[in-house]
């Protein structure tokens, strides 16, 4: 767990949370940013325990440098670490 919430870079935010990671989100609970709600779909995918993972553009509303930081720590690293199997769809690729 601690480790997704580090390559998904989600400690900032989990910290601004009223009950931190036991925050209700979504319809009536705490409403997050695109960029937010993008980490959290890919930290879903890291922390699931699935042989196959899929990706549809997961970085459409990140910026340039937290794509690159997903892209090599997430999926390149934790995932290939994993032996996991990652098909992959985007428009941004760097």
């Amino acid at each position: 767990y601690k480790e997704v919430i580090e390559v998904c870079q989600l400690q900032p935010d989990i910290d601004t949370l009223p009950q931190g990671d036991q925050t209700v989100i979504g319809e009536r609970g705490i409403i997050l940013c695109g960029g937010q709600r993008q980490r959290i779909s890919i930290a879903r995918a890291l922390y699931q325990h699935t042989n196959v993972v899929f990706l549809d553009d997961p970085f459409y509303a990140l910026d340039i440098h937290l794509s690159d930081h997903l892209m090599h720590e997430g999926i390149l690293k934790f995932l290939r670490q994993e032996k996991r199997t990652v098909v992959l769809v985007t428009h941004n690729c760097s």
